[in-house]
């Protein structure tokens, strides 16, 4: 249900709104000790997202490895791998718009490599 929330915040350009949402779920999740649960790691993705967004690009990183890592906990189920490869990719994206492009390189070879197994 917050997703859609937040999609609709989006798609109005209430990039705002939709990042304190997302900021107030993830506390609670946090709080709740949740934050580590499928759900509690696509809303730090999904804010990763909303921060890469409004050019909050040091943050955005920080949230996107966090996803990124709990993703890759769960890899070994197929919805939770999809959702590692979409946090890498955007990782990648994040990096290459900071300008670290080695970086964000590697990582799409490595999803490449990885996607061809």
């Amino acid at each position: 249900m917050l997703f859609r929330w937040l999609y609709i915040l989006e798609d109005q350009g209430r990039l705002i709104e939709a990042e304190q949402m997302c900021r107030s779920c993830l506390e609670s999740y946090e709080l709740s000790s949740a934050v580590s649960t499928i759900s509690g790691l696509e809303t730090l993705h999904r804010l990763a997202g909303l921060l890469q967004e409004l050019g909050q690009l040091e943050e955005a990183e920080k949230m996107s490895r966090r996803a990124l890592d709990g993703f890759e906990h769960y890899a070994g189920m197929s919805l939770e791998n999809v959702w590692a490869l979409d946090s890498r990719y955007q990782l990648a994206g994040i990096l290459e718009n900071q300008g670290k492009l080695d970086e964000a390189d590697q990582m799409r070879q490595n999803m490449a490599v990885e996607l061809e197994r």
